[in-house]
């Protein structure tokens, strides 16, 4: 008799008490309600001022190679053999397209446009506010060390004139003319951005610039032997992604 207590008294002590439970979450209720509602309000707030990621793809189709039959037979028997398109996609990732890539758009001067730290840029695109662009067909900034930042902060006047500090001095340019001064050297060809906004200007090492596009970039088969290329690219900037692909 004494075993067949012991074993009730077991099953007994390990049922939920659904009573006790409901009871405890109506005596917490407030404390669970505030997290809740606290976690809801950082996740919303996220969604909403949190900077968007774009990504731009593109299909390639590589004109297939004519070789040896018997060659082409056993490449697509054994399963690890790399597929016909292997170098395009070495190529492609290679230091030399890349570097033409960085020369042609200029992708060593970084142009970001200054906003109110945390929420400044989320807020101003839910305002509707437009980022400002700014084209530059020629940069040079003094003190450039390889693979480190040099910069200098430039603040619109209007569609034609810009203000450049640069070491605690301040410089007047002027939209199209070369500005070569201190050591700098600036061409700005446009500006697309209301009067006093204010942006900051880099210049990086090319092989900087080089290594930002690899990490963001990526070439793939879509099959093997098919002869297309899948390309990808993500960042903050569509426009760009879309001139890079």
């Amino acid at each position: 008799m004494s075993p067949v207590i012991n074993k009730t008294n077991t099953k007994d002590a390990d049922e939920v008490d659904l009573g006790r439970l409901i009871g405890e979450f109506i005596d917490h209720r407030k404390l669970i309600v505030s997290i809740t509602a606290l976690f809801t309000l950082i996740a919303l707030l996220y969604a909403l001022f949190a900077t968007p990621i774009y990504q731009a793809d593109s299909l390639i189709q590589v004109e297939q190679k004519q070789g040896n039959a018997i060659l082409s037979s056993l490449s697509q028997v054994l399963p690890n053999s790399q597929p016909s398109s292997a170098p395009e996609i070495t190529l492609l990732q290679s230091r030399m397209i890349l570097g033409k890539t960085v020369n042609d758009l200029n992708l060593q001067a970084k142009i970001v446009q200054n906003y109110f730290p945390i929420f400044g840029k989320g807020w101003a695109r839910l305002m509707g506010e437009k980022t400002g662009t700014i084209s530059i067909s020629r940069l040079y900034i003094p003190n450039g060390i390889e693979d480190s930042v040099s910069e200098l902060e430039l603040k619109v006047v209007d569609k034609s004139h810009y203000i450049v500090d640069f070491e605690g001095k301040k410089i007047r340019g002027e939209v199209g003319k070369l500005l070569n001064e201190d050591g700098i050297s600036l061409k700005i060809d446009n500006i697309d951005a209301q009067p006093n906004s204010e942006f900051t200007i880099s210049y990086i090492s090319r092989l900087k610039a080089i290594s930002e596009i690899l990490n963001t970039f990526t070439v793939t088969d879509e099959g093997k032997d098919t002869g297309m290329l899948s390309l990808s690219m993500t960042g903050e900037d569509s426009t760009q992604i879309v001139k890079i692909l």
